[in-house]
């Protein structure tokens, strides 16, 4: 885990909350004309370009301009010196007040054979393919992947306590977040945090396999003609965080008209736990909304297995 020299938005604080924008993957069409709208400097324009209309596959093209284009005007400037960042976003679910704490840094990326960073699931070439090409065009890591680690470290807890006396270097609400960072170039306190990394174990991707696995390719091709190409961008929390709020992912299944909810449990019940619960076509509001609030009491009641202690089990 490596300090980096990020490349951050030169706006004030109080513009940042037009110029952010989500992981590529889950910008829905209607969300990426809404970012684009806010500013025309929001980062979607190089998390997600779109292409010229009659110019199929000019979109990588147009967020590697743009990048140039916003570096050349001062929209975005590099960190003078190596440093870690340090992020903490306070949020408020089911009526409760949570703060997590990350850290953002370069994560050496290597295969998955090596043990240094441990996947849960498999990722497919289209995304792959697309996160690729826009690499490949503007060497930029425009969000990070989401890493876990399970050991608490002496000099990034030294790092956060210092940060208690210091103003963040930038503060701004999103969508009901509130987000600090912290800019952290101390050479003292970057060897630390550095040594406490070299000395740790595997770290546990928790979001961003088709990003880490992006970044690794590109590594291959691009060996030593591309600074920082064996490399990519991440953010990483400590597992046991009070902070961390881990959520599952619904999905309703569709067109099993040939299959059975009989026969669906007797094929899936090695891997699948069924309950029943009454919900009818066109049921009113609040049966829904009783369902929803039975889910979350369901898992928190749910029996922990030791299957997946070697990896992370949960998107």
């Amino acid at each position: 885990m490596l300090p980096f020299r990020g490349l951050r938005f030169a706006a004030p604080s109080s513009e940042l909350d037009r110029l952010v924008s989500p992981p590529y993957d889950v910008i829905s069409p209607d969300e990426q004309v809404q970012l684009r709208e806010l500013s025309p400097h929001n980062a979607v324009y190089v998390e997600l370009p779109q292409d010229v209309p009659g110019e199929p596959g000019s979109r990588h093209r147009l967020a590697a301009e743009k990048l140039v284009e916003w570096r050349r005007a001062g929209v975005l400037g590099a960190d003078p010196r190596p440093a870690y960042y340090l992020s903490e976003t306070q949020v408020t679910h089911a009526g409760e007040t949570r703060r997590r704490r990350d850290l953002l840094a370069a994560v050496m990326v290597e295969p998955w054979s090596s043990g240094a960073v441990l996947p849960h699931e498999h990722t497919m070439p289209g995304p792959k393919a697309d996160r690729l090409d826009l690499l490949r065009a503007t060497h930029l890591n425009a969000s990070p992947i989401w890493l876990l680690q399970r050991e608490q470290m002496a000099g990034l807890e030294h790092a956060w306590a210092a940060t208690e006396a210091m103003r963040p270097t930038a503060e701004f609400t999103w969508r009901g977040e509130q987000h600090r960072l912290w800019v952290v170039d101390d050479p003292a306190t970057v060897d630390a945090i550095q040594a406490g990394f070299e000395r740790s174990g595997p770290l546990y991707i928790a979001d961003g396999h088709h990003r880490y696995e992006t970044s690794l390719a590109f590594a291959q091709e691009a060996r030593s003609n591309v600074r920082g190409a064996g490399a990519t961008l991440a953010t990483v929390p400590w597992a046991d965080d009070p902070g961390l709020l881990a959520l599952p992912t619904h999905r309703v299944l569709r067109g099993l008209e040939s299959l059975t909810l009989e026969e669906a449990e007797a094929r899936w019940s090695d891997v699948f736990h069924g309950e029943y619960y009454p919900i009818w076509e066109n049921a009113p509001a609040e049966q829904i909304d009783a369902m929803v609030q039975q889910l979350p009491s369901s898992g928190r009641a749910a029996p922990k297995t030791n299957s997946c202690s070697d990896r992370i089990c949960a998107r």
